[in-house]
């Protein structure tokens, strides 16, 4: 029940998926083509362009395919609240809420198919985001370097992917509660709750750095070698430092002890180092990895200067976080940031009673 009035929180930066996908197609344009380099894709013995359109074509439907099961799953859960607003609002956000919210009438087979459409979605969303991360890692990572193989590089981002989400939605929680007014309902069983979660990534964070690492290290090939120091002692041995302190050592050191753990501010500082960390770990690898484009061969021979970010490159950084707020803000003005329904069905499950001579919350299932 601790997560009902969270989820609308991390559900509304689907809306986010657009300005991505849009940002995407000028990285697309720069990747180039499988031919000449190890990647995923590989020609058959029947067809010589098989998989057609292979990378730029299938790294493209990934990204739209993911921002269109991001929306889909945005409105099935919203779907309620929007009813409501349909019957209740006025002006254009009851015009709107009427176009998306059809013909709900909350129903007791409308409610069924609506949590059989949800765990589904949710289900589908989860396993497209694993697949878009992992050919994109691929195809924007590994592809790039001679020589750089290393199976465990494409969960490794699926596991920072849902570090950083859980981390931005425990930020987002704080802002509400905050300045949004919504104190009462973003408690401390929110945070204490997702702070055990988050320890659990950052400690998994550890394990998959290190089965990565133990494998160059103890191969000790010339490639494996420079592999290490272009990734963590080399050129970028700083974001190296800054991502495995604030992505691993800090949540680890501050979330272990409970008076951090179960707190409102304890949990919100940690997640503003989990994200520092994310970007500064995407950094190293995949700028990194751009930077040994233009080198030949099958094997990394040496180590390219670190590729430092220009003016451009800030303000794009800078552009792309200013447009993700845009969007979530946006968004809030016809979607409810607290899902209603969600809430109120919590509401109906809770009675107070007493155990052992203290007042306890009595919990039932929703089924």
């Amino acid at each position: 029940h601790w997560r009902r009035p969270l989820a609308r929180a991390a559900e509304l930066y689907a809306i986010v998926g657009p300005l991505l996908l849009l940002m995407f197609i000028p990285l697309l344009v720069l990747l180039p083509s499988a031919e000449g380099r190890r990647t995923i894709w590989f020609k058959s013995a029947w067809r010589e362009d098989w998989p057609i359109g292979a990378p730029h074509a299938w790294d493209l439907l990934a990204v739209i395919g993911l921002a269109v099961m991001g929306l889909v799953l945005l409105w099935l859960a919203a779907l309620p609240d929007l009813a409501t607003i349909r019957d209740q609002a006025i002006g254009w956000r009851q015009r709107w809420a009427k176009r998306l919210a059809f013909q709900w009438r909350g129903t007791v087979g409308q409610w069924r198919v609506h949590k059989a459409a949800l765990g589904v979605t949710g289900a589908l969303y989860f396993m497209f985001l694993v697949f878009t991360i992992t050919i994109l890692s691929a195809d924007f990572g590994l592809s790039f370097v001679p020589g750089w193989k290393d199976a465990i590089f494409p969960p490794t981002q699926a596991l920072i992917a849902l570090q950083s989400g859980l981390a931005l939605t425990v930020l987002t929680m704080f802002l509400l509660r905050q300045y949004g007014g919504f104190k009462e309902y973003l408690g401390l069983d929110q945070f204490w709750s997702a702070a055990k979660i988050l320890l659990g990534l950052s400690l998994l964070w550890a394990y998959f750095w290190w089965s990565g690492f133990v494998t160059f290290w103890y191969g000790r090939t010339a490639t494996e070698q420079n592999l290490l120091r272009l990734f963590m002692t080399g050129p970028y041995a700083i974001p190296f430092i800054i991502s495995f302190l604030c992505s691993f050592i800090i949540p680890m050191l501050t979330l272990i002890p409970n008076q951090v753990r179960k707190s409102i501010l304890g949990p919100t500082l940690v997640s503003v180092s989990i994200l520092i960390g994310s970007f500064f770990n995407q950094l190293r690898f995949y700028v990194a990895s751009f930077s040994t484009e233009s080198l030949a061969g099958i094997e990394l021979e040496h180590v390219p200067a670190a590729h430092l970010p220009g003016v451009p490159d800030i303000l794009i950084i800078v552009g792309a976080l200013a447009g993700v707020a845009l969007l979530f803000l946006l968004a809030t003005r016809l979607v409810p940031v607290l899902s209603m329904w969600e809430v109120s069905e919590g509401v109906r499950l809770r009675v107070k009673g007493t155990f052992m001579g203290k007042e306890v919350a009595i919990l039932a299932k929703p089924d």
